[in-house]
């Protein structure tokens, strides 16, 4: 049975540590994520399809196991090794972004490495514990997940902290090499002290590796945050800050900085309470120069705070020993919901809504908060992206979802087209002009280097203002608002994103789902009742692969709803992870437990779908009372997610038992139908469902499934 527990701990958490080097290489947004994810799964699933197929002829599995695990064990640091030795290869320069098609190629040759092992690893444990005893499917399965909740805890909450990733592949390797040690030959002994040594020598082979993936930039240090991995680059007497592929801050001083701390300010006759969202140190260091009585930053990245005041001049390094200021270690929007300050300026230095987790920042609902942080003639600033002599359609899209979102809240919104389109928002009106710049800056005697006469002049030019206002209007009677639980912009960023590669097929189809919703919905659930009709003789599998499919779909959607409500908290987030893993855990021992005894399978999952669907059904309205009282519900989210994981665990014991018989080849292929309907799961909440439908919509659409899947079990 240990072997079980060890699949799920060792290849989860190596799984994480995977897609963080993944994450270095290409774009850090959802549909990475996804693809790498449906990439793992598939292989997965592969290996064990396989596996239970050509199982019953291996006439030593004991002998096969051990030379598996060798395997495993030696591929996993190589594999670390070898996607940052490949990493100059495939990029022109470390920052290049690539496309959709070398994403999914090279995921998939990541994934063919270790998933497929893995999944075999998976059907000859099972071959081996039934040869001793009876086949209590349900215990297969929550052992290897109970593994699993362990390895993604304790990887993603400790590991990563105390560890870089070279030393926490060797120490997977460790352990199998223990385990073959203590339970197949001591001849493996010489392999552990050899995977010791180069425990000891980690740090060596950790920096090596890594200063050769940043080729041809000069790397000075690199190190794993909870949020990604940090690296810091030295260009001239300056240093570059990146988190995984993305550039997030420079020690120079740029025009950027001066931009978005000092348009605010000095249309503000005297800022008292400033709070400085991102933008790092430099904007902290503009807003200084005023005469403020406090200065809130919020970074949670400690790793990044730290590196950011290592490689600081001396001069700006005082700063941070400023006592007008107070560095806060937190989520920002967090942060907001719960404060009781109010703030003559808020300046939001973010990143546009590329992802899901940028996108809470562009809501209705984190306006509305901003505004109520405001003092009376308080502003509000934040940038995006900007374009001076031409704006594409997919920009257009972009900024006019986000004006029109910001235009429910504030009365007041005017754009600045400097570095970037700046918005600045009140509830005052604002004369923004150069005179009226230039002679606060003059009178408060403020030092800067970019934001000269010309300077001022040119980019707040009427005619310049009113070409980029115009672009922006111009499309947005076609554009919905932005709301938490209706994240549009999260959609069109993704888009904007495509498009930096053409009007490929990832583009089109995200311009024909934005076209043609309607249409869409109604060609899903006509090719899932020619699908439940057709494979009307496989109800067993049918049955599992469109239950994961619903189970990962609501699981997601409840964990991109708790980061609306609370904010990005970390822990939280893999408390919540962890309570699904369990969860399934929990229904499959359950199954084994209790349900197995039945004599009707049958009825058993069409109760178990029934409540399936009335949980579906609910979980729209829960989701809304829980946003009107948040600081109270955070277990209700738990129990909802652990909930949604226990449908799924109960279904899969039922479904492998329900013609019959299980032999490792059912239990292959059953294993192989779960992973691969939540493959298709995680690809379509996270790049469809959610942008386009909606939270409260999807978890309708997902009500629909289960009603159809339900009809078609009671014909």
């Amino acid at each position: 049975m240990i072997y079980l527990f060890l699949l799920g701990f060792i290849s989860f958490g190596y799984q994480i540590i995977l897609l963080r080097e993944f994450l270095v290489i290409f774009s850090d947004n959802e549909l990475t994520i996804g693809i790498f994810l449906a990439s793992w799964m598939l292989m997965s699933g592969l290996g064990s399809y396989l596996a239970g197929i050509f199982i019953n002829r291996i006439k030593n599995p004991g002998k096969v196991f051990s030379n598996l695990l060798l395997l495993i064990a030696l591929i996993m640091p190589l594999e670390i090794i070898l996607i940052r030795i490949i990493k100059p290869f495939i990029q022109k320069v470390p920052t290049e972004i690539l496309g959709i098609g070398p994403t999914i190629l090279i995921s998939l040759v990541v994934s063919v490495f270790l998933s497929i092992l893995f999944g075999i690893w998976f059907i000859l444990a099972v071959k081996m514990i039934s040869e001793k005893a009876e086949r209590p499917v349900g215990k297969y399965y929550g052992l290897e997940t109970i593994g699993t909740v362990f390895g993604g805890l304790l990887i993603s909450i400790v590991f990563i902290k105390l560890f870089n990733t070279i030393q926490i592949s060797l120490f997977f390797t460790l352990i199998i090499f223990m385990v073959l040690y203590k339970f197949y030959s001591k001849k493996y002994l010489i392999l552990l002290i050899i995977t010791i040594l180069c425990l000891l020598n980690s740090n060596n082979i950790e920096n090596l590796s890594v200063k050769y993936q940043w080729k041809p930039f000069n790397l000075v240090e690199s190190r794993d945050s909870i949020y990604g991995k940090i690296a810091v680059i030295k260009s001239g007497g300056e240093y570059d800050f990146y988190q995984n592929s993305n550039k997030i801050v420079t020690t120079e001083l740029l025009s950027n900085n001066e931009e978005i701390v000092n348009f605010p300010l000095l249309l503000l006759k005297s800022p008292k309470d400033v709070l400085v969202i991102g933008g790092a140190r430099n904007n902290v260091v503009e807003v200084l120069k005023y005469k403020i009585s406090k200065v809130t930053y919020i970074e949670p990245n400690t790793v990044f705070l730290k590196f950011s005041k290592k490689y600081s001049k001396k001069d700006i390094e005082n700063v941070f020993g400023d006592p007008r200021l107070e560095i806060l270690q937190t989520d920002s929007r967090f942060f907001i919901k719960r404060t009781q300050n109010k703030f003559d300026c808020v300046i939001a230095d973010i990143p546009p809504p590329f992802t899901g987790l940028a996108n809470r920042y562009f809501t209705a609902e984190y306006f509305e908060e901003i505004k109520n942080i405001l003092k009376e003639n308080g502003i509000y600033i934040f940038p995006l992206l900007s374009s001076e002599n031409y704006m594409s359609d997919e920009l257009k899209f972009l900024s006019a979802s986000i004006y029109k979102t910001l235009n429910g809240v504030f009365p007041n919104i005017y754009i600045v087209a400097g570095a970037n389109n700046y918005f600045i928002c009140s509830m005052k009106k604002q004369d923004i002009n150069s005179k009226r710049l230039l002679r606060e800056i003059r009178k408060r005697r403020i030092d800067v280097k970019y934001l000269t006469r010309y300077y001022l002049n040119y980019i707040l030019r009427n005619d310049r203002t009113a070409k980029v206002k115009l672009w922006i209007i111009e499309k947005i009677d076609e554009v919905p608002s932005n709301y938490d639980f209706y994240p549009v912009c999260y959609f069109y960023g993704l888009n904007y994103w495509a498009s930096f590669f053409g009007k490929g097929l990832v583009q089109k189809t995200f311009d024909t789902f934005t076209n043609h919703k309607l249409s869409f919905l109604i060609l899903a659930c006509t090719i899932l009742i020619i699908f439940l009709s057709i494979m009307k003789k496989l109800y067993f599998e049918t049955t599992l692969l469109i239950a994961s499919f619903i189970s990962i779909i609501l699981e997601l959607l409840i964990i991109f709803a708790f980061q609306s409500v609370y904010g990005y908290i970390y822990n939280k987030i893999g408390i919540l992870l962890a309570l699904c893993l369990f969860g399934i855990g929990a229904g499959s021992y359950i199954t084994d437990k209790y349900l197995m005894k039945k004599n009707d399978n049958c009825l058993v999952i069409k109760k178990i779908l029934f409540l399936n669907l009335i949980y579906a059904v609910l979980l729209p309205f829960v989701l809304k009372i829980l946003t009107k009282n948040p600081f109270y519900t955070v277990s209700i989210f738990y129990v909802l997610i652990f909930l949604s994981g226990a449908f799924v665990g109960i279904l899969f014991p039922l479904t492998v038992k329900g013609q019959g018989f299980i032999d490792e080849k059912q239990i292959g292929k059953y294993y192989a139908i779960d992973l691969f309907g939540a493959m298709l799961g995680t690809l379509l909440a996270s790049l469809i469902l959610i942008p386009v439908f909606g939270i409260i919509n999807s978890c309708y659409l997902a009500a629909g499934f289960i009603l159809l899947l339900l009809v078609r079990s009671c014909l």
